[in-house]
């Protein structure tokens, strides 16, 4: 994570559109958001990954289970498990939360919400600690709220590509 943070109206990282950030946390380019506090940081990560077989999540989350076990010391998870978010526009959503100490013996959270669409993975996380979760939960929940899912870059390149080839306005 580097570069200083700064709030944003709107952003864009892989195909999460992102809407606002809450207020007191700050868009962090190419990572996601930082809350603006001098405890531990609490923050949310959006990434994009691809399904490279089948076509169900639970697998691809079992695999990321196995890769945190050996990252950190007796994780404890509980999911995953089916959620609604993003209903309307994903084909499947599962939860599951780790919680690890790191970081001299202070306990961390991570809710790892995993969406799929097609063969593409959001992945959006939120690490906290303990002490942080009840403060930080409600902005968390507003900024999963104004997540959507955008078209792939590349499709979009295709688009305005094709409408400058017929002189139209694709998008």
């Amino acid at each position: 994570m580097s570069g200083t943070p700064h709030p944003i109206a709107s952003a864009r990282i892989g195909r999460w559109q992102i809407a606002r950030a809450p207020k007191n946390w700050f868009f962090v380019p190419d990572f996601g958001l930082k809350h603006n506090t001098p405890d531990p940081a609490s923050n949310v990560t959006v990434k994009d990954d691809a399904l490279l077989a089948g076509n169900k999540l639970e697998p691809y989350i079992e695999a990321q289970k196995t890769m945190l076990e050996r990252t950190y010391d007796s994780p404890m998870f509980a999911g995953p498990q089916p959620t609604k978010l993003l209903a309307d526009q994903a084909d499947e959503s599962m939860l599951l939360l780790i919680r690890h100490q790191p970081m001299r013996g202070t306990s961390v959270l991570q809710v790892q919400t995993y969406v799929r669409l097609d063969n593409w993975i959001g992945i959006i996380t939120l690490t906290t600690t303990d002490r942080m979760i009840q403060q930080v939960r409600p902005d968390y929940e507003q900024f999963i709220a104004s997540l959507t899912i955008a078209e792939p870059e590349r499709a979009l390149e295709r688009a305005g590509e094709a409408g400058a080839a017929t002189g139209e306005n694709a998008l």
